[in-house]
This record gives C-alpha cells, structure tokens and sequence, in this order.
C-alpha cells in the first residue's frame, strides 16, 4: 500500500479488553463521519463491556476475527470478519470495514482486506464472493485482493438499488417530494437488491461460478 511498515500495521484484535476499547473507539469516529455504515452517529448502544464479551465469545468459535489498522501510532481503521454458529449459515460470514476520514486513500482498506483473505485461507475458506461497486476505482481495488488470493473467488457488481428510494440514501428526498442528484442525464440501470442476493446465493452454493465476475443491472435505464 505504499506506507512504510512502521508507519502502517494491521494488528489481530487478540486481547481482549483491549481489542474491545480500540474497536468501540473506532467505531464511534467512523460512525459519526460516515453516510454509509449501517449504525449512524451515537445510534450504536452496544458498550465496551458487551464488545468485550463479543470478541471473547467469538474466539471461543473460532469463526470471527476483529483486525485494528495502526498508522503512526493511531488506531484508525478496523475489520470485522462476523461468523455464523448456525449450520445452515455455516457457509458465510459478514465483513465489516471502517476507517476515518483522517487515514483514508492511504492503503488502510486495502491491508485490512488482505488480513481478511489470509484469515479465510487459514481457515479453510474454499470459495469467497464479493458484492462489489460498478464504475468504482477503490471497489476494483478490493476486487483485485480478492482475485490474486487463494480461494476460489466470484465477483458480483452492482450499482443503484431500488431500495435506494425505500430505504437507504434517497428516502428523505422522496419524502420531501424533491430527487436531486448531481448526475444529469445519466441513464442507469437501478437493479433489486433481492435480485443481487440470488446472484451471489447461486455464486456461493453452485458450480461453476469461479473466477467469473457478474455485473447486475435491471433491463432498463433510468435516469
């Protein structure tokens, strides 16, 4: 990633009481700073304690992992690789990636993710798909760890959601009766956030899906 190694380290969230800390800290700096992370500014209620326990029971199972991303001494990024005890979703885990405004477009993403393939070799990952972004350099970015790895990979890219309107960044605009976005004419192909889901389902589940990468769109343009 270009940064020195004394600069720049990702460390395994192994203590646990401090893992703990480092993550609820960076988890309140993220979330206050960004649009895109599923808890918004001060909505997370989960305390340090909780994490504590979290973190203690996931490495009991062994099928979760809390990676925390250093530059020059700061904690500022983490990963979170969340498991599943269930056996019908034994097969799939969640990854969650923050990092602070300060320390962005330094290779902080980057390394955290290639801590997280070599996590899923270790751990006898066979097979990982990625939902990733059309159009979009540092998506691209993520998509090229993913292939130079060792498990078998499927790449799944999309855009605009329909549930963009419903649910996600457009519905105060909608709301208010005003769609305003800086994109002029711009034809795009908004597909179903259920329709990417069965995609990536047939990638994970299905033969002959390796090595392919599926850009999803709907069958028309909007603008």
């Amino acid at each position: 990633c270009g940064s020195p190694p004394d600069a720049q380290r990702v460390r395994r969230g192994r203590r646990n009481a401090l893992g703990a800390h480092w993550l609820r800290a960076g988890q309140r700096v993220v979330e206050g700073e960004s649009d895109f992370m599923l808890y918004g500014k001060d909505e997370r209620i989960q305390s340090t304690q909780s994490m504590r326990k979290q973190i203690i029971e996931w490495k009991q199972k062994g099928h979760s992992a809390i990676f925390i991303a250093i530059l020059n001494g700061e904690h500022v990024g983490y990963l979170m690789i969340i498991g599943n005890t269930a056996k019908r979703a034994a097969h799939r885990a969640a990854i969650v990636l923050g990092v602070q405004e300060s320390a962005q477009n330094k290779g902080i993403a980057t390394s955290l993710l290639q801590k997280a393939e070599e996590w899923a070799a270790e751990k006898g990952v066979k097979r990982l798909v990625l939902l990733s972004g059309r159009g979009e350099e540092e998506a691209q970015a993520c998509e090229r760890i993913v292939q130079n790895g060792e498990p078998d990979w499927t790449i799944v890219r999309a855009s605009w959601f329909h549930q963009n309107f419903s649910e996600g960044a457009f519905v105060d605009m909608v709301l208010a009766g005003q769609l305003t976005l800086p994109a002029g004419d711009t034809l795009e192909p908004f597909v179903d956030a259920d329709d990417i889901a069965d995609v990536a389902v047939a990638a994970l589940t299905e033969a002959g899906h390796a090595g392919e990468v599926y850009e999803v769109t709907c069958p028309r343009l909007m603008t």
